[in-house]
């Protein structure tokens, strides 16, 4: 593959070029997860993704529930449409449940409480 054509070819598959979403939470469905720890940037960084959508399309689908800002990946917030939840929350559940497990015993060294 020519450098020109993986450059094509990331560029769609981050929907960068064309084909691009039709929607902010289309464009989060496709993408599975989009970061989205600085809230203004996230917003605009998903508006890049569609055909049109703006700061205020991605508002609006945040505030109707279609799209999700949450830590489900990491302890750090990202973008998911709502149904992806249930079965991103499953097959993060055992890191999450080692994550708390530690924080417990962190706090507990901390405090000298055994």
């Amino acid at each position: 593959m020519e450098p020109h054509e993986v450059l094509r070819t990331r560029l769609a598959g981050q929907q960068l070029r064309e084909p691009r979403a039709a929607t902010a939470e289309e464009a989060v469905k496709n993408l599975l997860a989009v970061q989205a720890q600085e809230f203004p940037y996230a917003r605009w960084s998903l508006a890049q993704r569609t055909g049109g959508a703006t700061a205020a399309d991605v508002e609006q689908a945040l505030a109707d529930g279609r799209i999700l800002r949450t830590h489900i990946l990491r302890p750090t917030w990202h973008f998911v449409h709502r149904d992806d939840l249930p079965w991103l929350r499953a097959l993060g559940a055992g890191e999450r449940r080692a994550r708390e497990k530690s924080r417990r015993r962190t706090a507990a060294d901390v405090c000298g409480v055994r």
